[in-house]
Parts: structure tokens; sequence; C-alpha cells
């Protein structure tokens, strides 16, 4: 198989893989936090409805107190950005005659990708476990829409990108953070995202084998999109503790007292 053929899933687990590498470098080095979200996602239109799955990163530096003065109800507030990728269907037709070559394989993604600047505001109760989260973001979502023709064999592959469409994007989210271990918190949580520009997806269930080629309809991508995600948080940098003699820098105090 050449390296056309890879491209036939829109946003590879190689290509995720090396933005967390990076993404944990910056945190580790910028004593930040960052959390792991695995998401499924679909639109709220019904003329319109994808559903898909997905994956990403948020990098939070850690919070400023907004009520520094309150010793039961703490509130505070974390920058950082994020980015997301994810499919939105996928459908592959077999045996399909398109030339005087043979039958070919024929294999159709929609995928989706975004990029935001992120502000979190954080709600816990002294002595809690539990932290609830309001999320506020805004960058650009990117829709692409794919299609790989490749022999029975694998051996010859042509790529062709459909569609292609980038706009500004943002939305609002909340969550809860559950503690599981030190520095590491169970995130659970809903995210709604609109784009001015959603561009087109295929609508798989129009897709069919004509006995001459293929045959599709392409539909307007849905502007806004509700995420629900399930994901990791965890802190790369000294760990808290209530420890007697743990020592952790002055700077990192206040951190820790959000966190838990």
């Amino acid at each position: 198989m050449n390296s056309l053929c890879r491209k036939q899933i829109p946003y590879t687990m190689k290509n995720l893989l090396r933005i967390l590498l990076a993404t944990t470098i910056t945190t580790s080095a910028l004593q930040a936090q960052v959390s792991l979200d695995y998401s499924g996602f679909y639109s709220s239109a019904p003329q319109s409805s994808y559903t898909g799955w997905g994956g990403g990163t948020n990098l939070l530096f850690a919070p400023i107190e907004l009520n520094p003065k309150s010793s039961f109800f703490k509130v505070g507030m974390q920058l950082g950005a994020g980015f997301y990728i994810g499919g939105a269907g996928q459908k592959e037709l077999t045996g399909v005659i398109t030339d005087a070559h043979g039958p070919k394989d024929i294999s159709f993604s929609n995928g989706q990708a975004s990029g935001y600047g992120l502000a979190r505001f954080t709600m816990s109760a002294e002595g809690k476990r539990r932290t609830t989260y309001v999320d506020v973001f805004a960058g650009a979502r990117s829709t692409s829409v794919s299609m790989t023709m490749h022999s029975d064999d694998h051996d010859d592959c042509d790529f062709t990108s459909l569609n292609k469409s980038v706009g500004v994007s943002g939305g609002i989210g909340t969550g809860i953070l559950i503690g599981v271990l030190p520095g590491m918190n169970l995130d659970l949580g809903l995210q709604w995202q609109g784009s001015t520009a959603p561009g087109k997806f295929i609508d798989m269930k129009s897709v069919v084998n004509t006995g001459d080629g293929v045959a599709y309809n392409m539909k307007n991508a849905p502007a806004g999109m509700l995420f629900v995600k399930v994901g990791i948080q965890f802190q790369l940098n000294k760990t808290c503790c209530n420890v007697h003699n743990c020592k952790i820098p002055d700077h990192h105090v206040k951190a820790c007292t959000l966190e838990h």
C-alpha cells in the first residue's frame, strides 16, 4: 500500500499521538495541566444529523483565584488552548467497476478538526473531590470529505479530496472533574460548538454502487454540534498532596487548593 492509501482516514492515530507528545512536553515545561477527552458528537438538526467519534486535548494553566477570601466555596479561572479531531461517518463499497482495470474498493470519509483558545471557570467546595466548570472558547473549525479508491490487493491507491471548508467557531461547555488520584481527575462534560462555515458532508446513506461507478449526495454539514466528553485530566508538574512534610513550591499552593 502506498502512502496515499493511509489518507483514507482523515486524521490518523499516528498524527494524534504526535500532537499529544508535543502537548505533553509543552505542559511539563509550563507547569500546566492537560486533559485528554474522547468524545462522541451529533448535530441537533434532524435534517443534517451526523454521529461520530473523536479525540482531543486541552492545555490549561494553573487557576487564578477569583474569591481568595472565601474559606468555603472556591471560584477560579484558567486560560489555555486545545484541539479536537474526529470523524463524522465512513462507508466503503467493494467490487465497484470504474474502468477496464477491474473492480475497485472505494471508501468515503467525513472528518473535522478544531483548534481554540479557552477560558475555564472552576467552582469547588472546601474538602470535596469534585469540581464543576464552565468553558468559553473560540477558534477555527475545518471540515473535510475524502474518497479513496484502491484495488482489491490495495497495491494501487488514489486519494481524492471532495470538499474542504474552514470557518470561525466558538462555543460553551460545562462539566465536572472527579478526583481519582492525586493530580488526576475524571472529566465528564457536554460542549456545544458552532461554526460560521460548516462546509459539506457526504450523506453516507446515499452512497451506492451504480454498476459502472458510484453515486452519492452532499449535504450541508451541521453548523452546531453537541459533544459528549469523557476524559482524564492530569497535572504534569509536582503533585499536590496533604501529607506532613510534603514539599511543593509556593507558587503551586493556590493551584493545589483549587484542584482538591
